[in-house]
C-alpha cells in the first residue's frame, strides 16, 4: 500500500486539533473536579470568618449556641454549575449558619481572602431574581494578591526614565504594581504591629530613595528612638543629614525642620513662584541652586507622644503639625511610623495632614479605626506579613509590600555612599519553567518544596518558593509539548506532575471496565 505524503504544515495541523480535542474530553471531568475543590476550599474559608466573627461578638449566648449542635455548619451551595470562563456557585442565603451574613460574603477583603485561597479572583453576585452567587473566574491563577514580592522585581518595574522619588509601594490585585511619588504623596502614615512589615515598608522607601537620588537631590533625617538600630545601615550615607536616636534630640530635629522650611518659603516667595517645583523650573540650568526633597522620617514617634515629659510632646505634636501643613509647598515630607495608632499617639491635628495612609496589621478594631476608618486593617486577611492597606488621595488599594533583604539594603547603602545611581540586581533569579523541568527529569514529576529548594537553594526563597507552587494547584501547563495537570498535595504527599494524555487513558480504561 503507498501512502500518500502529507505536507508538513497539515501534520503539525492535525496534532494542534488533537491536543484541543484532548483538552475539551478532559474538561467536563476536569471542571466538575475543580468545582468541588473550590466549593470546598471557599467553605473552608467562610468557617474561619464565621469563627472571627463570633470572637468579636459581645455576646456570649451566640457564641455558646456555635460551640453547641451547629459548630460545624457550613456556607451551603444549592446549585453548582461551570462553562469555559467560570465556575458558578449559588448560595444558600437562606440558611446561613450562625456568625456569617450575605453582606459578610459581599465584602471586599472576604473576596479578596476567597480570591487568594482558590488562586482565582471570586466575584459576588446578587440580583432578585437569579438569588446569590459567587463567580470563580477561570482564565488565569494570578487576580488575587500574592503574599510574596521581592524588592529587586519592584525596583527594576520602576524603570530608568520616572522620577527619582517614584517609590513601590506594593503589588496588588492581577499583579499590578502600586507606586507613588513622594513629591506628590507628600507626608505618609505607617502604622502597623511588630512582624506586620512595618520597618521592611521604610527600608523599601528608605534604599529606593537613595539608590536613585543623588545627595544633592535628596535630604534625609532619621529619627529612631529604639536606639538607633533602625537605622544602623545608613550611618555613613551622604544624603542623611541627621540621625537622632535619644527623646532630648527629638526637639532640635522639629526646630531644624521649621527652620528649613520658613528658609525654603522665603526663597520660594522671593523668586515670584508659588513652590519648590516652580522654584527649580527657574533654576533648571543652575542645578546648584535648585531645592533637594528633604525627607524626615520618624520609626515609633508613638514613644514620644506616649512620654512622661508633657512638654516635650506638646512640643514636639505642635511642630510636626506645621511641618505637615507648611512642608508641601517647600518639598519637605515627613513619614510617621507606630505601632500604637491610638488617639493619644496621632493628634487630631497630625491626623488631619496625614491623609495618606499605609495600613499594615493592626492589634486590635479600635487602632485599625484611627489609621484607615474601619476596621479593615485589624481583620484576618491581614495576618500575613507585609499585607497592607494603601490609602492614597482617598483611593483604598490592597496589596503586599516588597520583601527587602539586609544584603539589598547594604548595596544600597555602599552605592548610595560612593555617590552612584544603583540598578539592583535580583541575581540569577530561577523560573518556574526550570522549576517545572527539574522536577520531569530529576523528581519523577514530583514538586515537592524541600527537594526544590535544596536545588534553587540562593536563587528564591522559600516563600517565594511555596507562592510559586500553590499558584499551580489544579493548573493545566504545557511543558514540551506535553500538556500536564499539577495535582494538590495531600497531607506528606507533596504536589505532582500528571500528563493530561495518562489522565485521559485511565478514564478509558475505566469506563471499559464497566461493560
Amino acid at each position: 500500500m503507498i501512502y500518500p505524503i502529507v505536507p508538513k504544515y497539515k501534520v503539525e495541523e492535525r496534532r494542534r486539533r488533537r491536543y484541543q480535542q484532548q483538552l475539551r474530553r478532559n474538561f467536563a471531568r476536569i471542571s466538575e473536579k475543580d468545582t468541588k475543590v473550590f466549593a470546598h476550599r471557599i467553605q473552608q474559608k467562610l468557617k474561619q470568618l464565621r469563627y472571627y466573627n463570633l470572637l468579636r461578638h459581645s455576646n456570649p449566648d451566640v457564641i455558646d449556641r456555635l460551640m453547641g449542635e451547629k459548630k460545624e455548619q457550613l456556607v451551603e451551595f444549592i446549585r453548582m454549575e461551570y462553562d469555559e470562563d467560570s465556575i458558578w456557585l449559588q448560595v444558600d442565603s437562606m440558611n446561613m449558619p450562625i456568625g456569617v451574613r450575605a453582606d459578610d460574603i459581599a465584602d471586599e477583603q472576604t473576596l479578596e481572602e476567597l480570591s487568594r485561597v482558590c488562586q482565582r479572583e471570586v466575584v459576588w453576585h446578587d440580583s432578585l431574581d437569579g438569588g446569590q452567587w459567587l463567580e470563580i473566574v477561570r482564565n488565569g491563577s494570578r487576580a488575587g494578591i500574592p503574599d510574596h514580592v521581592g524588592f529587586a522585581e519592584a525596583f527594576q518595574q520602576l524603570g530608568t526614565t520616572t522620577p527619582g522619588t517614584l517609590i513601590p509601594i506594593g503589588l496588588a490585585r492581577g499583579r499590578n504594581f502600586i507606586n507613588a511619588d513622594l513629591n506628590k504623596l507628600y507626608n505618609l502614615l505607617i502604622a502597623g504591629v511588630p512582624g506586620s512589615g512595618k520597618s521592611n515598608a521604610i527600608n523599601v522607601i528608605l534604599s529606593t530613595l537613595i539608590a536613585r537620588n543623588t545627595p544633592d537631590q535628596l535630604h534625609l533625617a532619621l529619627c529612631d528612638l529604639k536606639g538607633g538600630i533602625e537605622f544602623s545601615f545608613y550611618e555613613g550615607v551622604p544624603h542623611v543629614r541627621q540621625l537622632v536616636s535619644e527623646t532630648q534630640q527629638v526637639e532640635s530635629l522639629i526646630e531644624e525642620l521649621l527652620y528649613e522650611v520658613e528658609r525654603r518659603q522665603t526663597l520660594i516667595k522671593n523668586a515670584g513662584v508659588k513652590n519648590i517645583v516652580g522654584y527649580n523650573y527657574i533654576n533648571r540650568h543652575r542645578p546648584g541652586d535648585q531645592l533637594p526633597t528633604f525627607l524626615a522620617l520618624f520609626d515609633e514617634f508613638g514613644d514620644l507622644m506616649l512620654s512622661t515629659d508633657r512638654q516635650a510632646k506638646k512640643i514636639a505634636t505642635a511642630g510636626l503639625a506645621r511641618v505637615l501643613q507648611r512642608g508641601r509647598a517647600v518639598g519637605v515630607r515627613l513619614i510617621l511610623c507606630t505601632q500604637t495608632p491610638n488617639s493619644d499617639v496621632i493628634d487630631k491635628s497630625i491626623k488631619h495632614n496625614l491623609p495618606n495612609v499605609l495600613a499594615l496589621n493592626c492589634a486590635n478594631l479600635q487602632h485599625s479605626m484611627v489609621v484607615v476608618g474601619n476596621g479593615d486593617a485589624a481583620g484576618p486577611g491581614m495576618a500575613n506579613a507585609g499585607r497592607g492597606i494603601f490609602i492614597y488621595n482617598g483611593i483604598r488599594t490592597r496589596l503586599q509590600i516588597p520583601e527587602i533583604t539586609d544584603k539589598q539594603i547594604r548595596e544600597a547603602a555602599d552605592y548610595a555612599t560612593r555617590d552612584e545611581v544603583l540598578t539592583i540586581d535580583e541575581g540569577n533569579p530561577v523560573s518556574l519553567d526550570e522549576i517545572l523541568l527539574y522536577s520531569i527529569d530529576n523528581l519523577g514529576r514530583s514538586l515537592a518544596e524541600r527537594a526544590l529548594f535544596a536545588e534553587f537553594r540562593g536563587r528564591i526563597t522559600k516563600s517565594a518558593l511555596r507562592v510559586e507552587l500553590r499558584d499551580l494547584d489544579n493548573q493545566e501547563i504545557e511543558i514540551d509539548g506535553i500538556a500536564y495537570r499539577v495535582i494538590p498535595g495531600s497531607g506528606s504527599a507533596p504536589r505532582h506532575l500528571i500528563p493530561l494524555s495518562y489522565e485521559e487513558d485511565n478514564t478509558q480504561e475505566d469506563g471499559n471496565n464497566e461493560y
